[in-house]
């Protein structure tokens, strides 16, 4: 969670004159306040070094998600040219594997490019699989494509370090984590709702963030459960 609302924090900064006409006390000062609070708690309470950690992350995921726009669009631009004469079967094809999801897959939100994957690793097995190799389309591009879906959420061994919380937190400690996820859940309800854009909106979107730093939010559990997510 704290990994989270740190790099919604980061986000904020980079965006700080439409966050603050949301509401003129969300300015620099107040989200590095946050940044420094946050930090604080996981230096003190959970031995983690923030910086390094949301940096290394946030650029992992990054990468990963350009590897897969890149495979997908490789994928559907050879369904499109392949399939050209029988456009039943190629729409067919497209949407099983969620390659007709959105317009671009260039400029797709995360959330989107997961729901894409998904499609892509649940479908492809079998005739969709086999047609597509027929084709001669590389089986080694299928395979990577597959396992990004998987790899999206656990983006490297960090991953299990930052899982190790304190399982026994004091009553200050849950307070204090309590108020933070607050804190930032309203900004990013705020930005839902009252930002035009929703690039914006995503950057302050503690789902996405969850994704960002490569954890998937398999329910909505009370901010102390898991705190250094």
């Amino acid at each position: 969670m704290l990994l989270a609302l740190r790099l919604i924090a980061d986000n904020a900064l980079t965006i700080i004159e439409k966050v603050k006409a949301m509401r003129p006390k969300w300015d620099d000062k107040y989200f590095q306040n946050l940044i420094v609070t946050i930090n604080t708690i996981l230096k003190n309470d959970f031995a983690l070094d923030t910086t390094l950690i949301v940096k290394e992350k946030t650029e992992e995921v990054q990468a990963k998600e350009s590897r897969a726009k890149d495979l997908l669009q490789k994928v559907k631009t050879q369904v499109d040219i392949e399939f050209r004469k029988d456009p039943v079967k190629c729409k067919r094809i497209l949407t099983a594997l969620g390659l007709n999801f959105v317009p671009k897959l260039a400029v797709t939100s995360q959330d989107k490019l997961i729901e894409i994957l998904v499609a892509f690793q649940k479908n492809l097995p079998g005739a969709i699989q086999a047609d597509l190799l027929a084709t001669g389309m590389d089986e080694q591009t299928l395979t990577e494509i597959v396992a990004l879906a998987d790899t999206f959420y656990n983006l490297n061994a960090q991953q299990e370090v930052l899982k190790t919380g304190k399982k026994d937190m004091s009553d200050s400690l849950n307070g204090k984590l309590n108020d933070l996820y607050d804190e930032v859940i309203t900004i990013s309800k705020m930005a839902s709702a009252l930002m035009e854009s929703k690039l914006d909106a995503e950057k302050l979107s503690y789902s996405v963030a969850l994704k960002q730093v490569g954890y998937r939010e398999t329910k909505k559990d009370a901010p102390s459960s898991n705190p250094t997510k």
